[in-house]
């Protein structure tokens, strides 16, 4: 296994926890205060975050549990990685929205909504990666040509 293989599969697996902790410690530190209302409704997900949760930790659980050279298990990571690499573009525009917001009224870009741009980006591109992997039929072929035995009697 290549080292960006290792890279992306690792950043793929873990960078949903990151996101889970960060969006509990968004809802914690809000806590719906009214100077605070305003960056909460910025920063909140147009996908349900419950959902991000389940999927995430499926595909974290099919990460570590997951032998390679099963194939079902392949595609539902692969399917499952689709689904998160989807959530992770929409709340990578929304954020990328927020700092854009941010740098047309002159207010200085806070420097958590750009390291989050800048992580998510990156989650981003390691989860199509790994999804690609999972899901290709190239990886499929070579995995499951076999080799015939003659046997003479």
């Amino acid at each position: 296994m290549g080292i960006y293989t290792t890279l992306h599969k690792v950043i793929s697996s873990l960078g949903g926890l990151l996101l889970i902790l960060y969006q509990l410690s968004k809802i914690n530190k809000n806590d719906m205060i009214l100077s605070n209302l305003k960056k909460y409704m910025l920063d909140t997900p147009y996908v349900e975050f419950s959902n991000f949760i389940l999927l995430s930790f499926s595909h974290l659980l099919l990460n570590i549990l997951g032998s390679t050279k099963n194939k079902i298990a392949s595609n539902l990571k692969g399917l499952l990685g689709c689904f998160l690499s989807t959530y992770a573009f929409m709340i990578f525009m929304q954020q990328l929205y927020i700092c854009y917001e941010y740098y047309v009224s002159e207010i200085p870009i806070a420097k958590e909504n750009l390291y989050l741009c800048i992580y998510l980006m990156v989650y981003f591109v390691a989860m199509c990666a790994e999804s690609n992997s999972n899901m290709s039929s190239k990886k499929k072929y070579l995995m499951g040509t076999g080799k015939t035995i003659n046997v003479e009697v």
